[in-house]
């Protein structure tokens, strides 16, 4: 009963970690709207100048940035084409990469265990994702697939098919195969940004 009891404590104190932080996202969104252009430019200026100093450390942030937005649901493009303009399409098309490979997978393992209760809740509110629940039963790999490559809710990509029971090997297939062109098409922006800019070093 001791364990139980422990083990509740840790998913009501997981909880509301995830709420705090999302909230304060969202606080912090809401008090800087308008000032994304400034924002995106002091950051670029600022990887720039610590590139030089720790280029690992610099490289491993970008990529935690955007794994942290995909899981709180923060719109990740910015951040997306910021790094292919400081890096260039050879590497920051794969540090893009493997941020929102990493985030996919944290918010689809959030959402199956820590706030699963929460999710399941909002799924059994939409039609479409009853819908939808059917469907994955079925046809898990083809509804992975056809989820991940089309112009849906990130929320419902991670979140939503975590609740669904679809199972890890089909969203981690899915993820891996059609993410490579959702974060190379933002690449692409920006290193064509990079280089009309006349940013140094390879793209």
């Amino acid at each position: 009963a001791n364990m139980a009891d422990s083990r509740t404590l840790q998913r009501r104190a997981l909880v509301a970690a995830s709420i705090a932080i999302a909230a304060c996202a969202a606080a912090g969104l809401w008090l800087t709207r308008g000032h994304w252009g400034a924002a995106l430019q002091l950051l670029r200026q600022e990887a720039e100048r610590r590139r030089e100093e720790a280029p690992g450390a610099v490289a491993a942030c970008c990529v935690l940035v955007v794994a942290l937005w995909v899981i709180l649901l923060i719109p990740s493009t910015p951040i997306e084409v910021t790094i292919a303009y400081l890096y260039g399409l050879r590497l920051g098309f794969p540090l893009v990469y493997l941020g929102k490979v990493l985030g996919c997978l944290s918010a689809f393992a959030i959402g199956r265990s820590c706030l699963r209760d929460c999710c399941e809740r909002h799924v059994r509110k939409t039609r479409l994702l009853r819908a939808v629940e059917g469907a994955v039963a079925k046809e898990p790999l083809r509804i992975a697939f056809l989820s991940r490559a089309a112009y849906l809710p990130i929320a419902f990509k991670n979140y939503g098919l975590a609740v669904l029971d679809l199972p890890w090997s089909a969203f981690v297939a899915a993820l891996l195969t059609v993410e490579v062109w959702n974060s190379l098409q933002f690449a692409l922006i920006g290193s064509a940004a990079r280089s009309v800019g006349g940013g140094s070093g390879s793209g």
